[in-house]
């Protein structure tokens, strides 16, 4: 669950924060290589300048994902919740056993009506998006129906995610999204309409993985002509690292290798979710 405005907002200023520590370890007093401030300021704010580009370029797609839903484009179906509903839905929910709910809505919710909207991999709820694509590090992977009073929709859904502490790598967390519906016609409809995107009949962003192979490829490509440059420039400034030119051979030969192995990462990854989308994995 993201909040689109505040967590968009949030990565603007890691970006800006990073661009001025880069600028630091750029130009600031004294010889680049004898400055651990210079070199701190230039790791951190490499990897805040990455990190923070990505997140902001993310979040700014949710808060045009949001903006469109709120004006009615792409909504598959919206409906509002009334509080006596709302009350109902709570009190089932809380007497469910295993994973609580990814939506964990604030007292005061029960007390006014709740706007939900569905877009094809996107819902919105009461202010906050929940992403819900067939393919990729977060997705659906089932949805249900419980017809209770009020119906109940239930998305399965899995987070790839790296596993901290001594052992590292990959691990996935099995979450459940719950959500109410005014009545068993609509929820019915709904979750026949995501059954078959899980059922890679309804394929929603045909070009989303392609496209993904294809910007991975080409960053390994522009990783190699960025490593071959810096060595290059490197060769022609003696490998000194003491003025601008010496810092941006560096910078190129530290950002090629990474870019190739990233865009690698990136291609693979992308075949393997484009398959998954299709419904052959």
């Amino acid at each position: 669950m993201i909040h689109p405005k505040r967590d968009f907002l949030i990565a603007l200023a890691i970006l800006a924060l990073s661009v001025c520590a880069v600028a630091y370890a750029a130009f600031g007093p004294g010889q680049f290589e004898t400055s651990p401030p210079r070199n701190l300021a230039a790791a951190v704010g490499g990897l805040g300048i990455l990190f923070g580009g990505i997140f902001s370029l993310n979040f700014w797609r949710a808060l045009r994902l949001a903006s469109r839903l709120a004006r009615g484009e792409g909504v598959i179906a919206s409906w509002t919740i009334p509080p006596d509903q709302m009350r109902a839905f709570l009190a089932a929910d809380a007497r469910l056993e295993g994973p609580r709910n990814l939506w964990r809505p604030k007292a005061e919710a029960a007390q006014r009506p709740i706007t939900i909207s569905f877009g094809p991999e996107v819902i919105a709820v009461d202010g906050a998006l929940h992403s819900i694509p067939s393919a990729g590090m977060q997705s659906m992977r089932a949805v249900k129906l419980r017809p209770w009073t009020p119906p109940m929709l239930e998305f399965s859904t899995n987070l790839v995610t790296t596993r901290s502490g001594v052992v590292g790598g990959l691990v996935t967390i099995k979450s459940l999204l719950r959500l109410p519906a005014p009545n068993l016609q609509q929820a019915e409809s709904l979750r026949r309409y995501y059954q078959d995107i899980l059922d890679g009949q309804t394929i929603v962003a045909p070009g989303r993985w392609t496209l993904r192979i294809k910007i991975g490829l080409w960053g390994a490509v522009l990783g190699l002509a960025s490593a071959l440059a810096g060595y290059l420039l490197s060769e022609a400034t003696g490998w000194r690292a003491d003025d601008t030119s010496g810092m941006v051979s560096l910078l190129l030969l530290i950002a090629g290798p990474l870019l190739v192995l990233g865009g690698l990462l990136l291609a693979l990854i992308a075949w393997r979710l484009h398959g998954i989308q299709r419904g052959r994995a």
